[in-house]
């Protein structure tokens, strides 16, 4: 799972969320380091590799930023700063770390389950109808046929007698009930 904590809490029972800025491609580093300080860590990630691959490869949702919990008050958080693999926590330098908004985080807690990106449309199932209700296909009636990288899907349209591969944003279809 992509959030850690000692304690066993829940990730809503944490503090406050902010945002650190991780060297170039170094998040892993950085969340090794903030973890061995006791920082809960949250670092999302999306489903990314070629759509008839039987695995999976994850990329960062947010290349380059990793979440991190603590309270101002009561931690030591200035140290985050100084942790290898972090070049710092957004905010300015008067006021300090920038929290990031409490819905903010639990939608992202509610769409990356185990820390994976699940896409709006995550319940379909291969040859479940949809309806293309935006772009050049809006109003064509086809069946799901698997999801792509990049939040795209590939349907399958009946078009003279067949049917048509075709891809579009998973945001474009609806479930057909």
């Amino acid at each position: 799972m992509s959030v850690s904590c000692n304690t066993g809490s829940s990730r809503r029972d944490f503090g406050a969320w902010y945002v650190a800025v991780t060297q170039p491609r170094r998040e892993s580093m950085a969340i090794e380091n903030l973890r061995r300080q006791n920082f809960p860590t949250f670092f999302p990630r999306v489903p990314q590799g070629a759509a008839r691959s039987r695995s999976v490869a994850l990329a960062p949702l947010f290349p380059g930023y990793v979440f991190v919990s603590f309270c101002r008050e009561t931690h030591r958080w200035q140290s985050i700063n100084g942790t290898v693999g972090v070049r710092t926590l957004l905010g300015r330098e008067s006021r300090g770390p920038a929290r990031v908004p409490r819905a903010t985080m639990d939608a992202l807690f509610s769409r990356c389950p185990q820390g994976v990106w699940d896409s709006a449309v995550g319940t379909l199932q291969r040859g479940d109808p949809v309806k293309v209700v935006s772009g050049p296909l809006a109003g064509a009636s086809a069946r799901f046929d698997e999801f792509l990288p990049r939040e795209r899907v590939r349907i399958l349209l009946q078009c003279l007698g067949g049917e048509v591969e075709a891809s579009c944003s998973v945001a474009s279809i609806e479930e057909m009930l």
